[in-house]
């Protein structure tokens, strides 16, 4: 099955859409979106659908015409995507700052505040591993940073040791409450597959997480607050 949106879904997207309802997936396009234009009768293919914490939506824009190509062709296509180059440090130090001064403007960052005061620092005492560089899936309700945050108080509560199924189970559990509503999303538990796969490979190449012989150790220097 395919979703085609019409006119009322065609604004200018953002993680709140509500064509982001109508998500879908394909190895070869990533989550992709298909827009129908009844003046051209064509279709235009919005694919490889990523995000970054506070900023717009990216995507690769493919035109179809209907005419001559079939939903067999669209099956087969495999566009190519042009991954984003991750920034230098001081790039990455700049938008980290940018980021958290943005999120201080949303819904329920009060909140968050107080949760990390109770935990003993604040957002931007936060580790640099916790702050996304780059574009994730779109399947969360809020910032990447909060799912980022969860794992690091949950670490931070673990004795040292941890066995592969009791790491993801960690992970999932700070995942799961988080994650927004994609009902037309068939592949869905694929793709939290890959987020989960994706954060443990993050914590490890962060030395967050070192595994050793049959179980993943825990590594407390990078489970501190930055200092200011």
């Amino acid at each position: 099955m395919l979703w085609l949106l019409g006119r009322p879904y065609q604004r200018q997207l953002h993680l709140n859409s509500k064509a982001l309802k109508f998500l879908q997936y394909q190895q070869r396009g990533g989550l992709f979106l298909l827009f129908l234009d009844t003046q051209s009768t064509s279709v235009r293919l919005l694919h490889h659908v990523l995000t970054l914490d506070t900023e717009p939506l990216t995507y690769q824009t493919i035109r179809l015409d209907t005419r001559s190509q079939s939903v067999l062709h669209f099956r087969q296509l495999a566009p190519k995507i042009n991954t984003p180059t991750l920034p230098d440090t001081h790039l990455r130090h700049y938008y980290q700052q940018l980021m958290l001064a943005r999120l201080r403007h949303q819904r329920g960052f009060d909140a968050l505040q107080v949760a990390y005061y109770q935990r003993g620092g604040t957002i931007a005492q936060l580790p640099t591993w916790t702050m996304p560089t780059v574009p994730q899936l779109p399947l969360l309700s809020g910032p990447y940073l909060v799912w980022h945050a969860h794992v690091f108080f949950a670490l931070r509560q673990q004795s040292g040791r941890l066995t592969g199924p009791q790491l993801e189970a960690l992970i999932w559990a700070q995942l799961r409450p988080l994650l927004a509503r994609r009902a037309c999303l068939q592949a869905r538990g694929t793709l939290i597959q890959q987020l989960i796969t994706t954060m443990i490979t993050m914590l490890s190449e962060q030395q967050v997480i070192n595994w050793q012989k049959t179980e993943w150790h825990v590594n407390s220097g990078q489970l501190r607050w930055r200092k200011h």
